[in-house]
């Protein structure tokens, strides 16, 4: 199968409504930020670590002769759902006239809106707020992820990816009060499927889809957060048979033991440049996945038990330019002889969100709906891959270039 890996959380603004103000102090970006904040007891000790959310505003212009205005309570109007919400404090420093942080009681409210003076009112960005919330792939949290491709070498091939998940059950563990460490465990049932069909069998033709228990346990390491996935599960494989009929069957049927987990401090660099830039998401960490199949059955023959280890990691430097790299090697027990027991593969992708090109191109809201859903969702690309992997194991170099877009 191929899965891009591309996880994008930006900033993004909605215009709500607009009316006539001046050049200077008006907002160009407004996100939802969460911190971990820690709790002291009398002898400064860290005890404990809560959540606290802020707004981080950004004007496309100011100056330290706007700072009274800035930092009067009094102009700025915030709402969640038409409710307005008090304002409890303001942070605005003269080094950085043009960022302003508001704090309040945002965490966890919906269709948030700020107003500056008599500005615009604009919709708030939360996406950056769920760091460790959501799940490595296209887009950061959602059910289906497609992609379309053409590759570069052929005259005339399209391919189509995919990748869903579906959580029949799910429950939602948070850690006990006081946990420095460990925040939340979520345990679900999952129906999870992902492929490769195309035109023509010079691609990976193949599909894997299992159904698997998985726990995902959410920790913190320093005031960074991330995740792991413990699974179990039954899956499926199939791969595309003679070109004549273009049907998949299935190749094998295996019992799947999985651990995945993010390497702490491996996405700090980027996380910093986005505080530097700005350009608000998620900065993904260097993410570790190992994948046990025990000795499966493919018609009646027994198919070789097998360890698939993968590695993932992306630098998401701006909107303009994602850097995307993968590596897969898989390791097959009592394998026949001549057959190649350790296969491995690799590919880098780089791509660019589609909402640096929304106000160029203003039919893009017809297709991929209103401009806040743009940013994060739909990306052009182009990726280089080259090797063997699960499912078919095909040797295959591709070169690449296609839309992808999430649900």
């Amino acid at each position: 199968m191929k899965k891009v890996l591309l996880i994008i959380v930006s900033l993004t603004i909605q215009v709500i409504g607009q009316t006539a103000f001046s050049e200077s102090l008006i907002l160009k970006s407004v996100i939802l930020v969460e911190n971990l904040v820690p709790i002291l007891d009398n002898n400064s000790e860290i005890i404990s670590k809560k959540t606290e959310y802020n707004i981080h505003c950004e004007f496309q212009s100011a100056d330290t002769s706007d700072s009274n205005k800035i930092k009067d309570a009094e102009n700025w109007k915030i709402h969640a759902n038409g409710k307005p919400i008090k304002l409890e404090g303001i942070k605005w420093y003269k080094m950085k006239p043009k960022l302003v942080k508001l704090i309040g009681p945002f965490g966890g409210e919906d269709k948030l809106t700020v107003a500056f003076l008599n500005g615009e009112t604009v919709l708030v960005d939360v996406n950056s707020a769920t760091v460790g919330k959501t799940k490595w792939g296209f887009g950061t949290g959602k059910a289906i992820d497609l992609n379309v491709k053409r590759l570069t070498t052929q005259t005339a091939l399209w391919a189509f990816d995919y990748n869903f998940k579906i959580n029949i059950l799910e429950n939602n563990l948070t850690a006990p009060k006081g946990n420095i460490w460990f925040r939340s465990l979520s345990l679900s049932l999952s129906l999870i499927s992902n492929g490769t069909i195309a035109s023509d069998d010079k691609v990976r033709n193949g599909t894997q889809s299992s159904i698997e228990l998985i726990a995902n346990p959410l920790y913190f390491v320093g005031r960074l957060e991330y995740g792991g996935e413990l699974s179990f599960g039954y899956q499926l494989e199939t791969k595309m048979n003679e070109a004549e009929d273009k049907l998949f069957d299935i190749i094998n049927k295996q019992i799947k033991l999985g651990l995945e987990t993010e390497i702490p401090f491996t996405n700090y660099p980027i996380f910093k440049l986005h505080t530097k830039v700005p350009y608000a998401r998620v900065a993904m960490p260097l993410t570790l996945s190992l994948n046990y199949l025990f000795e499966g059955d493919d018609d009646g023959n027994d198919t070789p038990a097998r360890v698939d280890f993968k590695a993932r990691y992306e630098l998401a430097f701006s909107p303009y330019l994602i850097v995307h790299g993968e590596w897969h090697v898989s390791k097959f027990f009592d394998a026949p002889a001549g057959f190649d027991d350790t296969p491995s593969y690799y590919s880098i992708a780089f791509a660019q969100d589609l909402d640096v090109v929304k106000k160029t191109l203003g039919f893009l809201k017809f297709i991929l709906g209103p401009e806040e859903e743009i940013r994060g969702n739909n990306f052009i690309f182009f990726r280089i891959s080259n090797g063997r992997k699960a499912p078919a194991f095909e040797d295959i170099n591709e070169k690449s270039i296609g839309f992808a877009t999430y649900f």
